[in-house]
């Protein structure tokens, strides 16, 4: 059976025949679906996993909600949105962990007026967000925060030589801004593809000329290819702090809004909580896109030539009242009947309606179990 045959009974097995949308018969794959299909490893995933989709079945069933559930479920199996939806029923299954704060459940992919978001101010005709707490006046958009350096660096590698051999491997700084590389990707691919071509031993591949501190390994004979990096947590939120304002079209003007990040590390290894870094780069991010605009007179249109408002950078981030970020331990976790994702909560005391404001803060407070900060002594 192909993996996506073996995801579609999984599926149908736990939300009903016929939920599976998909063509089961094209022999691919990704890393989700190709570890639900192994008959040796990631059984604890496997579990995981399995044990998510039955518990936002059990919740959403004869929810209006539900079919957008299940697209997110078939999503899954799709090679270029699994990302995403991975993340959505992650962060789906953590907040329904509190039920008991909720009267209803969170309403799914919630369809809105664009006049009450920044998205009439993008020219965007149709504008809707991920999540809805109808109960409590809070909406929320849910977003990967993928490792773009390593996706950018592996089709590059794929590219190359589809095979992966000779062993090709970047050493770059795990903290530095994607923008660096893709900006100048035909020029890192010109170059190595002539270092590739005609070489047949092991060599240092010297790129620093096109993106600062940028090297490439290639081996020919080993079998396993050691490189050295470096990683700041402070670095990292500097130069990654623009991530957020990208989704600025979602921002909300009129109602309590926040950005939900899912972190998992088939899409991102480069955060780990190793000596709390984590933690730091979590902060050191939301502090930077929640204050460091306050004195700055420079116009968001500066940032996005499709955004047709006056609005300064500071103005535009007063509409993101928080950031949540999830992290999606389900991989290696021996507890199925826990979320096994942790959250951490920002929330931006400069923002024009902060989510923790009413109802909304009784439901955070026991809903976040890691970090929860909102910058009352540290807004300068």
């Amino acid at each position: 059976m192909t993996h996506l045959e073996l995801y579609k009974n999984l599926i149908d097995g736990i939300f009903g025949s016929g939920t599976a949308t998909f063509n089961p018969s094209p022999n691919t794959t990704n890393k989700v679906i190709g570890a639900l299909a192994s008959n040796t490893d990631f059984v604890d995933f496997q579990c995981n996993f399995a044990a998510r989709l039955k518990r936002l079945q059990t919740a959403y069933t004869g929810h209006p909600s539900l079919t957008a559930l299940i697209i997110q479920v078939n999503l899954v199996a799709d090679n270029k949105n699994w990302q995403g939806a991975v993340a959505e029923l992650a962060a789906y299954d953590y907040f329904i962990s509190k039920r008991d704060f909720l009267s209803r459940l969170p309403i799914l992919d919630v369809n809105i007026n664009p006049s009450e978001s920044l998205a009439s101010l993008f020219s965007v005709q149709q504008a809707n967000v991920d999540v809805y707490f109808d109960t409590l006046g809070v909406y929320s958009d849910i977003k990967v925060l993928k490792d773009n350096v390593s996706e950018i660096l592996d089709g590059i590698y794929r590219k190359i030589w589809p095979n992966n051999k000779p062993l090709i491997r970047a050493e770059f700084p795990r903290d530095a801004t994607f923008e660096l590389l893709q900006n100048n990707l035909d020029s890192v691919f010109r170059l190595l593809n002539a270092a590739v071509s005609g070489v047949k031993k092991p060599r240092l591949v010297d790129a620093s000329s096109v993106v600062a501190d940028l090297f490439f390994r290639l081996d020919w004979t080993r079998g396993m290819l050691i490189t050295s990096t470096s990683y700041s947590p402070y670095s990292h939120a500097e130069n990654t702090c623009g991530l957020p304002l990208i989704h600025a079209k979602k921002f909300l003007t009129k109602h309590p809004f926040f950005l939900t990040f899912v972190l998992f590390p088939w899409f991102n290894n480069v955060v780990n909580s190793f000596n709390g870094l984590n933690k730091i780069y979590y902060r050191s991010l939301s502090r930077r896109v929640f204050c460091q605009y306050r004195n700055d007179p420079s116009l968001f249109s500066v940032r996005s030539s499709r955004f047709t408002g006056v609005h300064t950078i500071f103005e535009v981030t007063r509409n993101l009242g928080a950031m949540l970020f999830l992290e999606d331990n389900s991989i290696l976790s021996t507890s199925p009947e826990k979320t096994n994702v942790v959250g951490h909560y920002f929330e931006n005391l400069n923002a024009y309606h902060p989510p923790s404001c009413g109802p909304m803060e009784s439901y955070l407070r026991d809903l976040i179990d890691g970090s929860f900060d909102d910058f009352t002594h540290d807004n300068y």
